[in-house]
């Protein structure tokens, strides 16, 4: 990323813990065209360390730009999810004015107001301000841009709510606020239907007929509706079950020289300022960046 042009500027404080639920994103991209694959922490990490060095993200309750980013990445904001095609397009941009294409589609992007931008359906694509615009481009995994009745954007379908189904790609269809919104499932799950007739997730793995709680490494592993699901982590941990939980090793991010260590959910992600493409890392009373 040789060119560093900002939309905003700065990458504030990084240390914070997060709720671990894997999903995914719309962006344009040239790979990964209606991919579901989850992004693992490290993943996410890396594009938001790129993002947040080129764009002043906020919403109405937060300034904490990573925490933004990474929930965004991460799928812990149920609003607004984007998915892993953002970072393959992030990781190939050449520059900031690229990156922060990235987030909104395609499409050239500006700084926004999070309190004075409205957020829509325009076509199969939903758009939300977040410092800058955030696209969520529905119409390339063959779904709607709905509104739910509380004003959050999903994909989804168009109509009245009917009982869970599952969609091509393997995710749920339930209703949400009055309309019907795809959610992915747990870790590598995916959604079939059941001998009942229902709609439910299950794991990506081999087939299992018992309770399992387990810890892989770092990958917390259960049965789930008939399969074996697995669930990377920053940290698992067992009792009644197999538990993502946040990780000890950091509190805070900081500065190492040119190296930016990332503190996310509790585990230290390094990246080398200058190998993304700027001049180097800096703390300035706790505001981490990489800087032009």
């Amino acid at each position: 990323m040789p060119t560093v042009t900002h939309v905003g500027h700065s990458l504030s404080s990084l240390g914070i813990a997060l709720l671990v639920s894997l999903g995914g994103a719309s962006c344009s991209s040239d790979t990964g065209e209606g991919s579901v694959a989850p992004l693992d922490h490290e993943t996410a990490a890396e594009a938001c360390a790129r993002i947040v060095s080129c764009a002043d993200l906020r919403d109405k309750s937060s300034t904490d730009e990573l925490s933004i980013c990474t929930a965004l990445l991460l799928g812990t904001r149920g609003e607004m999810v984007v998915r892993d095609d953002v970072e393959q397009c992030v990781r190939n941009a050449a520059d900031c004015e690229a990156v922060t294409q990235c987030l909104n589609a395609g499409e050239a992007n500006d700084v926004c107001d999070p309190n004075s931008y409205d957020s829509s359906c325009e076509g199969d694509v939903g758009r939300r301000c977040f410092g800058v615009v955030v696209a969520l481009d529905c119409g390339k995994r063959g779904l709607d841009c709905v509104e739910d009745s509380i004003g959050q954007l999903h994909c989804g379908q168009q109509g009245e709510c009917t009982d869970a189904t599952c969609t091509e790609d393997g995710e749920q269809l339930i209703c949400v606020n009055s309309v019907m919104v795809q959610q992915s499932c747990r870790g590598d799950g995916e959604c079939v239907v059941d001998d009942a007739g229902n709609a439910v997730c299950t794991g990506g793995g081999e087939a299992c007929g018992e309770p399992i709680h387990r810890c892989e490494g770092d990958v917390a592993v259960s049965c789930q509706n008939g399969r074996v699901s697995r669930m990377r982590c920053a940290k698992c941990m067992t009792g009644d079950g197999a538990f993502c939980v946040a990780d000890t090793e950091c509190q805070t991010s900081s500065c190492d020289g040119s190296t930016l260590e990332v503190c996310l959910d509790g585990r230290r992600y390094l990246f080398d300022c200058e190998e993304l493409g700027f001049s180097g890392c800096q703390d300035d009373n706790g505001t981490v960046q990489c800087v032009p």
